[in-house]
């Protein structure tokens, strides 16, 4: 769902929907929804249905944004935008996991769920096999909506650079690809606080990408 955040080229601070105004794309949200899962008797569900589908869908997860962390915007989203979409969304569909953006715990409520990012080198993530052991929760899942080898390591275990100066892999590696698996199976061994994972990305698009494809695609012809 959008969340009211802006990142206008990542400025700092980023534009933000102000407080007062927030309830107007909460409303939206629920309106989306709505139009997803209604009956045919309600607004959106009929509109649904006058478009060639009566049946509803299910919805079990609901993100609230994406990656709020970014330029300082996680300021507002734990301040009051996070917990306005919370609030509205888990009171008319209390069977749907809300799920935070910023990837830690700093906006959760309730039993909502958090989403986390890592794009990152092989020695990085080969670093970070026992990271869930200390950070999974129970009570609050996480999802790892996107992960990715993008750069390659270097003489010390350091962060990708984003600042442009060192351009991303072109294409994937072995070493990418068991540093990726080793991070994985660190995910798995704690699963019982993982919704799941997600690769990002799945498919590249050769005249326009920012990096190279899942690693784990090295083998589909063996």
């Amino acid at each position: 769902m959008w969340d009211g955040l802006y990142l206008n080229g990542y400025v700092t601070p980023p534009d933000v929907i102000p407080e007062s105004e927030i309830d107007i794309y909460v409303q939206d949200a629920l309106d989306e929804l709505e139009f997803i899962t209604g009956p045919v008797t309600s607004p959106y569900g009929s509109l649904r249905a006058s478009l060639g589908y009566p049946e509803p869908w299910k919805i079990n997860y609901v993100e609230i944004g994406n990656e709020d962390q970014l330029g300082g915007a996680e300021v507002s989203y734990v301040a009051y935008r996070f917990a306005a979409f919370y609030k509205a969304i888990s009171a008319k569909y209390p069977n749907i996991t809300i799920i935070a953006s910023t990837g830690d715990t700093e906006a959760q409520l309730g039993n909502s769920a958090t989403d986390f990012h890592e794009y990152s080198r092989p020695d990085l993530f080969v670093s970070q096999f026992g990271y869930w052991d200390n950070v999974v929760d129970k009570d609050h899942l996480t999802l790892i909506g996107e992960y990715a080898v993008i750069q390659g390591n270097k003489p010390t275990v350091v962060p990708v650079d984003w600042s442009g100066d060192e351009k991303m892999i072109t294409y994937p590696s072995w070493v990418g690809a068991v540093s990726e698996a080793i991070f994985s199976f660190g995910a798995e061994r704690n699963s019982y606080g993982i919704i799941g994972m997600s690769y990002a990305p799945g498919f590249q698009n050769l005249n326009s990408y920012e990096w190279a494809v899942s690693h784990f695609h090295l083998d589909t012809n063996l």
